[in-house]
């Protein structure tokens, strides 16, 4: 009988943008804060609002702000799972995601 070799999976290299989204898909969260970004990436403010810009198909930043007035971040994926019927209303009516 044969052998046959496994071949081993590739791992993805990390990213900037590759810990920015891991942060932003965070089951513990529904959004999440630039701060918050950065304490969990250890990337700067600057560099995550960068790479949300260049990337702005697949990161959102809500209308809104959390109780602190801080600026709140998905990603769209995320966005359609988790917001609620009142939100998405919200979204069409101001034509932005809420």
């Amino acid at each position: 009988m044969a052998h046959v070799a496994k071949k081993k999976a590739k791992k993805k290299p990390v990213t900037i943008y590759s810990k920015i989204l891991n942060s932003l898909e965070s089951k513990d969260y529904k959004y999440r804060t630039l701060q918050g970004i950065a304490k969990e990436t250890g990337l700067s403010e600057a560099q995550i609002i960068a790479i949300i810009q260049k990337h702005s198909d697949e990161v959102v930043q809500l209308h809104r702000t959390d109780r602190a007035g801080h600026r709140l971040f998905s990603t769209r994926k995320k966005y359609r799972k988790t917001a609620g019927v009142s939100e998405r209303f919200m979204g069409a009516l101001l034509n932005r995601v809420y």
